[in-house]
């Protein structure tokens, strides 16, 4: 129900790009940064989020779940979106330089439902220590690697 209050502003066949980032703290550095590329927005669909992480989800130890980033306090997704194909270069240039000014703040990784394909290279680095534990559960359940279009685990080669 909630992800449909977005629909009037999201239709269909919008072009998209994403990128994300954990981050330990809204410093005044992150801010500006924040700041710098939210004056400079080349779409009105796209969306940069700020998603707090703390309380309950920092009182679970760091390998109790796939989520490992138990001491970051936010979740940053820069959501690229605009209508026109013709638009590509110009929008995704923006969400890639608005990630890189992140980086130098943020914990290496991000949410793994805010990456986009190219960002397979970071899926490692996403689940962190727990990256091989779930290597071995997908070969378990998945040795064929069926459940793949995504940021994907790869089933560890026994």
């Amino acid at each position: 129900m909630l992800n449909t209050l977005f629909d009037p502003l999201l239709p269909k066949g919008l072009q998209a790009y994403w990128k994300a980032e954990f981050l330990p703290e809204l410093s005044d550095d992150v801010i500006g940064v924040a700041q710098n590329f939210g004056a400079g927005v080349p779409s009105p669909q796209t969306a940069n989020h700020f998603y707090p992480i703390n309380g309950a989800a920092q009182r679970v130890g760091a390998d109790e779940t796939a989520f490992p980033y138990r001491d970051v306090n936010f979740s940053v997704a820069i959501a690229g979106m605009w209508e026109s194909p013709a638009d590509n270069d110009a929008n995704t240039k923006w969400v890639r330089d608005y990630h890189q000014a992140l980086q130098p703040h943020g914990a290496g990784a991000g949410y793994v439902n805010f990456l986009d394909a190219d960002d397979q290279s970071r899926i490692e680095d996403n689940y962190g220590g727990n990256y091989t534990r779930l290597a071995k559960i997908k070969a378990k359940y998945d040795p064929g690697n069926l459940f793949h279009i995504n940021q994907n685990i790869k089933p560890e080669v026994q």
